[in-house]
């Protein structure tokens, strides 16, 4: 009887592994797809991790749910999306938002499965994945590169730009270059023994990123490879300020913004110039200034409760328009502010707390590599939030679940972390 026990247990964990293996492959080709979507195809990126993480459910069945469950930080985003349903109560169009919210709750959930498979990955899988990995980052690079030079119009006759007109739209490939970036840092751990490989990869990236217009992705890619190098000289000061700075611009983000360019931008300040001809920022960043300072003011008129979820777009009169222009189109082009602006104090709160979860689960990583990759990851992904899309589309919050999974995969498995438990 103790053999037939023992035998069936063996078929279980014998099974259980097969599944894990299979889910690596399934982490590495849903990698693989979104590399080659990133580019040409960036909306693309919601619907694939979706149709992965189902696959997932497929293949370790439902038990990979209650993982989700067991996730510090799903419980945190799931409690953010109850709190959302409810500010659309008090939102300025209830309806648009109702219409959004399943969109961003599907991509919640589906990312969240896709998350938890990754703690699924054994040894052997993550081999396979770190391959797979690798060659996703290069295809995504190379796939980035050809349209970058064919909206340049450096591919005719071959190719075409997208409207005719060589150099009018290189701007198409912003988010593919943003996305890489993202994937990146995963690449970067997967190769991490490989100091050389490691060197090729950020090196080439510096291409495609030279001619793109996403000044986003730059900064990013620019954050993240400074937090790695300060990680590796003062690991544990670079850990902490890291951390306690992005809850700090998250606690007075409204505060900032109101104060930093004046409460008139556009007039007299400095040395007899205005802020924008002071600092002579670009066209798009004297934008930025713009909305940032309207969304700071609509933030300060209701900071409790917020105008409610997808308020952003209705709350600017579409008349208010300058050379810089308009004061709010569709999104403050600020995740922070956006939650501020939407969801009051209480999302914000939320926020702190996410950061904070997300700090001591990266707390319990090997400070080199893992911590200073997995930080640089999260400064990064903070960065580009910041100055860069919506906060709640689709594609953004798929990139964002796809990498963060992938990058979770390529841990060692021994890390506390990866436990859904912690």
């Amino acid at each position: 009887m103790k053999r037939a026990n023992t035998g069936f247990r063996q078929i279980r964990v014998l099974k259980s592994l097969q599944r894990a293996s299979g889910n690596a492959k399934t982490l590495g080709i849903a990698c693989a797809f979104a590399a080659s979507a990133a580019a040409f195809f960036p909306l693309s990126i919601a619907p694939i991790v979706g149709i992965f993480a189902i696959i997932s459910i497929a293949i370790l069945g439902t038990t990979i749910l209650k993982n989700v469950i067991l996730i510090q930080e799903a419980r945190l985003l799931f409690i953010l999306l109850i709190w959302i349903a409810i500010s659309l109560i008090w939102s300025v169009n209830p309806s648009s938002g109702a219409e959004k919210l399943p969109k961003l709750l599907a991509s919640i959930l589906l990312g969240t499965v896709l998350l938890a498979s990754a703690s699924t990955v054994t040894a052997d899988g993550r081999t396979t994945l770190r391959k797979l990995l690798l060659v996703s980052y290069f295809l995504c690079l190379g796939i980035l590169l050809i349209g970058i030079l064919r909206e340049r119009g450096d591919l005719l006759p071959l190719l075409a730009p997208h409207n005719g007109v060589a150099g009018d739209e290189v701007w198409r490939m912003n988010r593919g270059a943003t996305i890489l970036v993202l994937i990146l840092l995963p690449a970067f751990l997967a190769a991490h023994r490989q100091p050389l490989l490691v060197l090729l990869i950020c090196v080439l990236y510096c291409i495609p990123a030279t001619f793109s217009e996403s000044n986003a992705a730059l900064l990013g890619f620019g954050v993240a490879m400074a937090t790695i190098a300060c990680c590796r000289v003062m690991p544990r000061v670079t850990f902490y300020a890291a951390i306690g700075l992005l809850m700090a611009y998250i606690a007075s983000a409204p505060f900032i913004h109101k104060t930093i360019p004046g409460s008139k931008p556009l007039e007299t300040t400095l040395f007899g110039k205005s802020f924008f001809e002071f600092t002579q920022l670009p066209s798009s960043a004297q934008h930025r200034v713009k909305i940032w300072d309207f969304t700071a003011n609509k933030i300060l008129d209701r900071p409790m409760l917020g105008w409610g979820f997808n308020s952003s777009r209705y709350l600017a009169e579409k008349k208010d328009k300058s050379k810089y222009g308009s004061s709010l189109q569709l999104h403050p082009h600020n995740g922070v502010l956006e939650i501020w602006l939407e969801l009051g104090i209480i999302g914000a709160f939320m926020m702190l707390l996410l950061i904070l979860s997300i700090g001591i689960r990266l707390g319990r990583l090997n400070p080199w590599p893992e911590r200073a990759v997995g930080l640089a990851f999260l400064m990064a992904t903070f960065s580009i939030s910041c100055v860069a899309y919506g906060i709640w589309q689709s594609w953004w919050v798929a990139t964002i679940f796809l990498c963060t999974a992938l990058l979770t995969s390529v841990l060692p498995k021994n890390e506390k972390n990866l436990s859904p438990k912690n």
